[in-house]
């Protein structure tokens, strides 16, 4: 939310914001977006896009997304037990300079990814009751170089395509776990690693059909690996120290309808709805997870 009302401040202030860069067309290639999400929750998730203009060549961007999952599963090999998952993930992403030319673009893009994960629950095994709370957060922080190619046959047709290749990756991890019940213990691990190669490539297009109509669609892939160790509590009752070797595939895709309505400074409403899924495995033990979910957009662009 703080994200949103700095964006209408800074909507304020118009010379900030896509100066020509040589006509209508090339001043439009980046879209102002003040968007929001809503989830299965009822919770509201800003999808933002900030671009300025430092001169005729060289340009600066923002850009901030978060997304939640929500899951209530079994235990494994536990009949009676429960286990209430949330995983929230935010994404921001600083492109401190991009250098256009010939239409196309190339600069730096500083990845900073959060992810909080949080479970509760309790689980009975012959007679006993165990409940526990963990709570996992990660943040990778990722300095990437980004090529845009674009492929507009105007600025309300065509698609732009980008990748962000990253050749490393820092990770911060802090983890709180504590059982209760027929079982008391607790366990904590906190530590600074480094990742490998990681990337993200997006499609963005634009469509508009001879009625007027404006439209946008979006598909994106990340590509996130991430080793990191926790405390895991074994067979003894006790707390011993555990690698673990993530990867995660996340997708995205979206589709949106821009209003006939200039609301103001340019800015008209767009409705749409958005998919995402993350696939993860963790290699060292071989298991695997799938999230996915639907979500209601709307907001405004430019």
């Amino acid at each position: 939310m703080k994200m949103f009302f700095l964006a209408l401040l800074l909507i304020i202030n118009t010379q900030v914001f896509a100066k020509d860069w040589g006509g209508e067309q090339e001043a439009n290639v980046d879209r102002l977006i003040l968007d929001f999400s809503i989830d299965k929750e009822n919770k509201f998730h800003p999808d933002i896009y900030l671009p300025f203009s430092l001169s005729d060549e060289l340009s600066a961007a923002i850009s901030y997304h978060t997304t939640a999952d929500y899951e209530k599963e079994k235990i494994e090999n536990i009949a009676d037990s429960e286990n209430n998952i949330e995983i929230k993930y935010s994404t921001l992403n600083i492109y401190p300079v991009l250098w256009k030319f010939e239409g196309d673009v190339l600069g730096l893009d500083i990845g900073v990814i959060d992810i909080d994960k949080q479970e509760s629950g309790f689980g009975k095994v012959s007679g006993q009751t165990i409940n526990f709370i963990s709570d996992l957060t990660i943040q990778a922080i990722k300095p990437s170089l980004f090529y845009r190619f674009n492929q507009l046959k105007d600025k309300d047709n065509g698609v732009l395509y980008s990748l962000s290749v990253s050749p490393f990756s820092q990770l911060s991890v802090s983890q709180s776990t504590v059982f209760s019940g027929d079982v008391n213990a607790s366990g904590s691990a906190d530590g600074n690693t480094d990742s490998s190669f990681s990337m993200r490539a997006e499609v963005d297009g634009r469509h508009q059909f001879s009625s007027g109509l404006q439209t946008y669609y979006d598909f994106q892939y990340e590509y996130l690996p991430m080793e990191y160790t926790l405390d895991i509590l074994d067979s003894n009752g006790l707390f011993t120290n555990e690698s673990f070797d993530v990867v995660e595939h996340i997708f995205k895709a979206s589709y949106k309808i821009k209003l006939n309505m200039n609301l103001f400074y340019g800015l008209s409403p767009v409705v749409g709805i958005s998919y995402e899924k993350t696939n993860g495995e963790e290699r060292n033990a071989g298991d695997s997870y799938s999230y996915e979910r639907y979500l209601l957009v709307f907001g405004i662009e430019r």
